[in-house]
């Protein structure tokens, strides 16, 4: 799936799970993502795994991107998926939620 897709099925995903983002990690739109149950893995440590050939990173947990899209979208009702991948991305750098201008 493409980040684009994690964000808008982030409510119906299993909040115990990973999200992986494609080395190098971007927060893209058409960056691929995929959503792994750490426990069902080799090395539930693992912070790379790979999938078809492509290495992904450990980036979130999925309860984590649940959180970060609900504040944006707390703040900002009408929060566009731009605004969502800046909040999480803010997130990931910072470990703090994004205070979202409106207006």
């Amino acid at each position: 799936m493409l980040v684009s897709e994690l964000l808008l099925r982030i409510g119906s995903l299993p909040s115990t799970h990973a999200a992986f983002l494609e080395d190098p990690i971007e927060w893209r739109a058409d960056k691929r993502a995929i959503v792994l149950d750490l426990e069902e893995l080799d090395d539930p440590d693992a912070e790379i795994v790979t999938s078809d050939g492509v290495e992904y990173i450990y980036a979130l947990q999925v309860a984590t991107i649940e959180d970060v899209v609900a504040n944006a979208t707390m703040q900002n009702p009408a929060a566009d998926q731009t605004t969502l991948l800046r909040a999480v991305e803010f997130y990931f750098d910072h470990d703090a939620f994004l205070e979202i201008e409106t207006g």
